[in-house]
């Protein structure tokens, strides 16, 4: 990856920074479950069920944001991967997937009641 490719968009940088963008946002979101949490616990009667709702929120909001994170990668992949089949394609490179071996057959066993009778 060089400069060239960055400032022409060739390479994308997205799938790299998502990565850490996602560990940044998801430890800002635990932080806010766990200071939402206490801080409901303190003021106590009714607000144990709001501090339940609030664990129970900022574990819904952490999977959210990872499958949109997820989402946002998918995108990229499918990008590169399309790059790579046009450059197959136009002959550039040779396919990134080897070639499938053929397997050999074997044929089936029969057992004692399966055989003919001669």
């Amino acid at each position: 990856m060089n400069f060239k490719d960055i400032l022409s968009f060739k390479t994308m940088l997205t799938p790299k920074i998502m990565r850490i963008y996602f560990i940044v946002i998801a430890c800002v979101i635990a932080l806010f479950t766990v200071l939402g949490f206490f801080g409901t616990l303190i003021q106590g009667g009714v607000m144990v069920l709001a501090a339940l709702a609030v664990l129970i929120g900022g574990a819904f909001y952490l999977v959210i944001f990872r499958v949109f994170c997820e989402i946002m990668i998918l995108f990229f992949a499918m990008h590169e991967e399309l790059i790579a089949m046009r450059k197959a394609l136009a002959g550039e490179v040779a396919p990134v997937a080897p070639a499938v071996e053929a397997q050999p057959q074997v044929a089936p066993v029969q057992t004692p009641e399966q055989t003919p009778n001669a």
